[in-house]
């Protein structure tokens, strides 16, 4: 895998999120805490940097009524707008000062949704640079995540999906998004042991949905040693660059 063919992608790494007074930094403190998410990040990004990957921003932002949006919000963009929340020139659209852009790396603008790609530039960058291996990271896995990847699918690459079989409960919102994802073809693949686990090779893209807008507890079992792996094998691929 060549270094410059290669891109860190951090989505929304902004205080709202990620310091404590953001609009909703409580909401993920805990989780964040727990993983020590955002040293985690950082550590990478940085080895990154030293290796001369592609480190690209993407931020999300609005004007102070929220005119980018529809009159009546749904999900995560109306917690936004009820809670005045990444707005235009506020501290809270900042991004985190571990993670602040350097002069040579890109910043999309024009999120306004839950996707990396729609209403930005992001597909553009990405061809015009010759971008083929990509790890995202970012904020919230069951909304930009989970949405970034049916994009993808859409625009033609190839997606496999899989279950982490952690619990026999389902929750209303894992039903539906198991069923957008069988709507459109894609038929997820359950994990429920370590003998699972997928082979990840250099061409792929991971990502991270596990545990959707976070976990209020340590993860435990095989869950944790599939977080592990997960990491060992991006860490893996840039030591390898």
């Amino acid at each position: 895998m060549k270094k410059d063919e290669t891109a860190i992608i951090l989505i929304e790494f902004q205080n709202d999120f990620t310091t404590e007074g953001g609009i909703f930094h409580d909401a993920v403190k805990n989780v964040m805490d727990e993983t020590n998410m955002l040293s985690n990040t950082f550590d990478l990004v940085e080895k990154a940097r030293k290796e001369g990957v592609h480190v690209i921003h993407i931020p999300i932002s609005f004007t102070e009524n929220y005119s980018e949006l529809t009159s009546n919000p749904y999900g995560i963009l109306k917690g936004i707008v009820d809670n005045n929340a990444f707005q235009k020139n506020s501290w809270g659209i900042e991004i985190h000062e571990k993670f602040t852009p350097q002069k040579n790396e890109v910043i999309i603008e024009g999120k306004r949704g839950l996707c990396g790609f729609h209403s930005t530039n992001l597909g553009f960058i990405i061809r015009s640079k010759g971008i083929k291996n990509v790890a995202i990271g970012g904020f919230l896995t069951n909304c930009c995540v989970e949405s970034t990847m049916r994009t993808a699918y859409e625009n033609g690459y190839n997606v496999t999906c899989y279950i982490v079989n952690f619990s026999e409960k389902r929750t209303k919102e894992f039903l539906v998004n198991y069923n957008r994802l069988k709507e459109i073809g894609i038929w997820p693949t359950i994990i429920n042991s370590k003998n699972d686990f997928p082979e990840i090779t250099f061409e792929d893209i991971i990502i991270d949905a596990i545990f959707g807008n976070g976990l209020t507890r340590s993860p435990e079992g095989f869950t944790k040693e599939l977080i592990t792996y997960i990491k060992l094998i991006l860490m893996k691929m840039l030591i390898m660059i």
